[in-house]
């Protein structure tokens, strides 16, 4: 019988067996999720494929399973080219197989999101909710799966207000249908996990990224799975839980390098995440090394002016300022800024914040001209993509209060610091340390103006809030440490300010290391004792300070790492601690520490004038 049968089947060509032995193993490694292998079978099959007729079905299946382990390779430029071989396949004969038509669509529209071809994306799948339209178990599906693809696709384009009820639609889809423990959830709890972090509500995230893991984990999708804990572990890193994220963000690289291939786009995205934490644990080394990393393989795969590649290069900004580099911070910031208002508009959540981290920048270089109309502007995005009141919009208003007050315009400054207080009490799931950010900074404006014992009240809530975050015994809380060391101080206190003293010698001799890194810097100072002046709070208004610092000379061996930033440093602490008035500091760095211009600073063209 198996030899009748076997010499009644049609006769099998040699490439025809050669091509779909490639194609077998090609499916079995796409299984086991081990796409580079899967990648180098399917490439072997479509080289093997000519004797196919050049309009066979068996063509689109091929094209559509190598384009999906393109694009898992991170080679979306060949996933594009190669689908859309697919599609225009499958178009000739639309109504005959229309299930593997949608999945085409989709896998297209897929690709384009992740070249942030937004607009090309949104119409793909919009084609395919139109293929499936009206009730039945396989058209629910189907909806199910657009939902969530274009809830994603606006999560991505920063559209979060649109992608959360989409992504809740497609969980009722899915947990209405026959077909509802066959296929994973996933992707649409990680998504909504992600869109509520955003949103400040942690605890939320948590639940659903915890979900989107056991998902994952039963319907056995590593690649999944790794993306799920990589967004939890950042959830944890912004509650302070560093140990936690680390583990999970660890354990997601492997998987994802063992799967994907340490080249690939998924690996990149959590090496940024891992400089990211690295960053937020003050190892700014390690984080270089990551981002480095990640942003050299984003570039590779995606391009130059990805999205992906705007956040990297967001992230080293803070790398470049701990390290004094302003000018590489500077054209990081500006170029991250520059990338993604190309991608997403100037009024996107993640453009307000590029400009908020650029005015960073400009700010510690004391270069307010600058910083101002970026923090204005980051406000009014935030406001018209988030909704009046939102916590990002508070932030920024802090950060515009701070600018304010190192230039000397306090009322200005406490307006703008407390109505973003005022707005971030309101909001529950603002998260201390948006809280402590705004009571420091009212706290340091208090003291200025010698109401003491409301800047202690205030200073004692930032200090509780961090606390929160951080324990008791971490280096982050020295700036509110020793700004209420000056406070008790100056109200002679002497208990509380041996209490307070004590504190600081605890986490510096725990921290060493950190020591000299405040969580508000301009605030920084060395141990307080009693004064017995009669009034250490006075402004010096008969001192003035040119201050000067060169890091870079036209002999670069001559170079120093600290020197200008240190002088803007002693400046700010001038203005800030020392009571000197706003206009009686100036600064000169690097190409302004001129001979000439010393020489005229001194002069005519400045302390000369008085």
């Amino acid at each position: 019988m198996v030899i009748a049968s076997a010499l009644a089947a049609p006769p099998v060509f040699a490439s025809e067996a050669l091509w779909s032995t490639y194609l077998e193993a090609g499916q079995k490694l796409n299984r086991e999720s081990n796409f580079p292998q899967a990648e180098k079978q399917l490439e072997m099959a479509l080289a093997n494929i000519g004797d196919l007729p050049a309009d066979s079905p068996k063509r689109a299946d091929l094209y559509d399973l190598l384009g999906q382990v393109y694009c898992k390779t991170g080679k979306l430029t060949k996933a594009e080219e190669i689908l859309k071989r697919s599609l225009a396949l499958r178009e000739k004969n639309p109504k005959k197989d229309s299930l593997k038509l949608f999945a085409t669509v989709m896998f297209l529209g897929t690709v384009y999101r992740n070249q942030n071809k937004f607009i090309d994306s949104e119409t793909l799948y919009k084609r395919g909710l139109a293929m499936f339209e009206g009730s039945g178990p396989i058209k629910k599906i189907c909806q199910c799966m657009v939902l969530t693809a274009l809830g994603s696709l606006y999560a991505e384009s920063d559209r979060p207000t649109e992608a959360e009820p989409l992504l809740r639609k497609a969980l009722t889809l899915k947990d209405s249908s026959m077909f509802k423990g066959t296929f994973s959830a996933s992707v649409i709890h990680d998504t909504l996990g992600r869109i509520l972090a955003a949103e400040g509500k942690s605890d939320e995230a948590i639940k659903e990224h915890t979900m989107a893991i056991e998902q994952a984990t039963k319907h056995k999708d590593p690649t999944a799975k790794a993306f799920a804990e990589g967004n939890l572990a950042n959830v944890l890193s912004h509650q302070g839980q560093y140990d936690k994220a680390f583990k999970l963000l660890d354990d997601a690289r492997l998987i994802i390098e063992s799967t994907n291939g340490p080249d690939s786009v998924e690996a990149a995205t959590l090496y940024s995440n891992l400089g990211l934490l690295a960053i937020n644990r003050d190892r700014y080394d390690e984080a270089e090394s990551w981002l480095k990393k990640a942003t050299a393989t984003h570039e590779k795969h995606l391009g130059p002016n990805h999205s992906n590649v705007g956040y990297d290069l967001g992230k080293m900004v803070d790398i470049y300022k701990n390290q004094r580099k302003y000018d590489q911070a500077s054209a990081a910031g500006e170029r991250s800024l520059q990338i993604l208002t190309s991608c997403f508009g100037k009024n996107s959540p993640s453009t307000a914040t590029a400009m908020n981290i650029l005015a960073g920048v400009y700010r510690d270089q004391q270069q307010y001209d600058k910083a101002i109309p970026l923090l204005k502007d980051a406000i009014v995005a935030a406001n018209q993509s988030l909704g009046d009141g939102n916590r990002d919009a508070a932030l920024y208003m802090c950060a515009l209060g701070q600018v304010q007050f190192a230039r000397g315009e306090f009322s200005e400054a406490r307006a703008l610091i407390q109505r973003a207080a005022d707005s971030l009490n309101k909001d529950k799931n603002a998260g201390p340390l948006l809280l402590a950010f705004a009571y420091s900074e009212l706290a340091a404006l208090e003291r200025k103006d010698g109401k003491l014992e409301q800047a202690e009240i205030l200073l004692r809530k930032a200090l509780a809030a961090r606390e929160t975050v951080y324990g008791a015994e971490h280096a982050r809380l020295l700036g509110d440490l020793r700004l209420l060391a000056k406070i008790v101080a100056e109200e002679n206190k002497p208990a509380d300010l041996a209490a307070v003293n004590s504190r600081i010698d605890t986490i510096e001799k725990k921290h060493p290391e950190l020591a000299l890194k405040p969580s508000v810097p301009s605030l920084a100072t060395d141990k307080v004792t009693l004064s017995t002046n009669a009034n250490t709070n006075r402004s010096v208004g008969d001192k003035w300070a040119l201050v000067i610092g060169v890091s870079n000379f036209a002999e670069p061996e001559l170079n120093l790492k600290y020197a200008a930033k240190d002088a803007i440093d002693f400046g700010n602490f001038l203005k800030n601690n020392a009571h000197f008035a706003s206009d009686h500091v100036k600064v000169l760095t690097d190409k302004e520490a001129t001979r000439d211009n010393i020489i005229k600073q001194l002069g005519s063209g400045w302390l000369g004038r008085l």
